[in-house]
């Protein structure tokens, strides 16, 4: 069969396009790890302004650290309490998501997230009316979109973006296993994973190795 030209001309017109605009120069990226193996403070070298959101408490001390260097960091705190409200889990998870569509507007700079094991389990919190038990897996669905959407709004922008996400010991296996969501790794651009390596009568060194990358 020949090549039908007039109907590749008609793809063209319905919005089919053979040049694609020049990608952002910014990184998307998965930082795994243990605690306290340096997370926080690699995801506080990434270009500024930093927009941190710290969900958890590691950030005490470290973030000071870089603003006394004059960097801009800007931190927006929130603290996952047990037993709220279900409407106070709502409440705060449509404020992280109306400030990561403001922060994506500031046009450079890195959105850290720390920890998006956090926001995972608030995400559940706030779709589940705040139990995290007796959920049956089709409920599932709606959090995983809603995080996906919220990395296809990162993508849609300039932004570099760090998702810290925790590691911990398999109680059975004692194999070390990220938790959260389990297909963050699958929609970034880096994933990448910080170690702790310790040896007597010397100081800690700290190594962030790639795991894989687009």
């Amino acid at each position: 069969m020949s090549l039908n030209h007039q109907s590749l001309q008609q793809l063209k017109q319905m919005g089919f396009v053979d040049q694609l605009p020049a990608p952002p120069q910014r990184i998307i990226t998965k930082l795994s790890g243990t605690e306290k193996s340096g997370k926080s403070h690699f995801a506080l070298t990434g270009p500024p302004p930093i927009l941190y959101f710290s969900i958890d408490i590691g950030t005490e001390g470290v973030v000071e650290k870089f603003q006394q260097q004059g960097k801009s960091v800007l931190v927006y705190e929130l603290r996952i309490q047990k037993n709220q409200a279900a409407i106070e889990y709502k409440n705060q998870w449509d404020r992280l998501s109306q400030l990561l569509d403001v922060a994506l507007k500031v046009g450079q700079g890195t959105i850290v997230f720390d920890t998006w094991t956090e926001m995972y389990e608030l995400a559940r919190l706030a779709h589940f009316g705040g139990r995290l038990d007796k959920v049956m897996p089709q409920e599932y669905p709606i959090v995983y979109s809603d995080l996906r959407e919220k990395i296809r709004r990162i993508y849609d922008s300039p932004m570099n973006a760090v998702l810290i996400t925790k590691m911990a010991r398999d109680y059975n296996t004692k194999q070390l296993e990220e938790k959260g969501f389990q297909d963050t790794g699958y929609l970034v651009q880096v994933n990448a994973r910080m170690e702790r390596l310790d040896e007597a009568g010397k100081p800690s060194q700290f190594v962030c190795q790639v795991m894989d990358c687009r």
